[in-house]
């Protein structure tokens, strides 16, 4: 496959990607209302949709969480932190007002947390998830799920999470961000693709990659992470990337096979996998 394609090019061939159905759930173009992609076409058996620019993402990825809560009458939504996930929540919560959209029947599971942070703690993803997200809209807090991070024994507390997503049914539509060195969730290079929710500990471009929101203390090293694996049984997988920090990894997973030294990779087995890029994060990988 040859990388660095011109985008005018692949724009042009007119090889728009369309929407997998999983099963009897599905999204379909119409739940879609956002700017129309420089690219969308399927990759290495990824539907990959370029924009112009991360706001153009950001309303992508609100609204494939807003066409979420209308495809299914109680979905079961996988939700991620970070700051790529900031403007998405605020934007979602927006939509969400003006087309009169209701989670009040949601059900979500976020990927991970630190371990060692109790729920109140500022830089907790329970902190995150109250602040940018669950106190905007109306969601059921006996719905929110995420991993105990202050559980005596952390490894316990991940089986049972793994457990509680099954027992839920399993994941709608997952929504992931991307570390620098290719994780998905806190899963760091050489997990196995098989693995399920997990105690890991954090790399040292993790670390550093967090640690502008620790600069008072210590981050912790260990953290509860959903596995590549209980990720995988998603079944709509939604991957998020923007800026040109991004661009690397993001030109490494296109030009290898599916390796546990980049997780991200493990998406090209996925049946229904989209990857939102803006033409920053694009850059490397593909040409103007």
């Amino acid at each position: 496959m040859r990388l660095r394609r011109t985008l005018k090019n692949i724009a042009k061939s007119g090889q728009l990607a369309k929407v997998l159905v999983s099963g009897k759930w599905h999204i379909t173009d119409a739940m879609i209302k956002t700017a129309q992609p420089v690219v969308a076409r399927k990759i290495d058996g990824l539907e990959v949709f370029i924009y112009k620019d991360a706001q153009q993402v950001t309303e992508r990825a609100a609204n494939e969480m807003i066409a979420a809560l209308k495809a299914a009458p109680e979905p079961k939504l996988g939700l991620a932190t970070g700051g790529t996930f900031e403007p998405i929540y605020a934007a979602v919560a927006e939509l969400a007002g003006k087309r009169d959209c209701s989670f009040s029947r949601a059900t979500t599971f976020n990927l991970d947390e630190y371990v060692g942070l109790p729920p109140e703690d500022p830089q907790s993803y329970h902190h995150y998830m109250h602040h940018h997200f669950f106190s905007k809209v109306d969601m059921p807090t006996d719905r929110e799920f995420l991993p105990d991070g202050m559980q005596v024994d952390p490894k316990r507390a991940a089986a049972e999470y793994d457990d509680l997503i099954g027992k839920n049914g399993g994941i709608d539509v997952q929504f992931l961000g991307l570390g620098v060195n290719g994780h998905i969730g806190f899963n760091e290079p050489k997990t196995p693709f098989d693995s399920r929710t997990h105690v890991v500990e954090l790399t040292e471009s993790t670390l550093q990659a967090n640690s502008r929101y620790f600069q008072d203390r210590k981050m912790p090293t260990e953290a509860i992470t959903m596995g590549i694996g209980t990720i995988l049984e998603s079944r709509r997988v939604v991957l998020v990337a923007t800026g040109a920090a991004k661009a690397p990894i993001i030109r490494k997973i296109f030009e290898v096979e599916m390796t546990e030294e980049i997780p991200a990779t493990a998406l090209k087995g996925h049946p229904n996998a989209v990857i939102l890029l803006d033409a920053a994060s694009a850059s490397e990988a593909f040409e103007r």
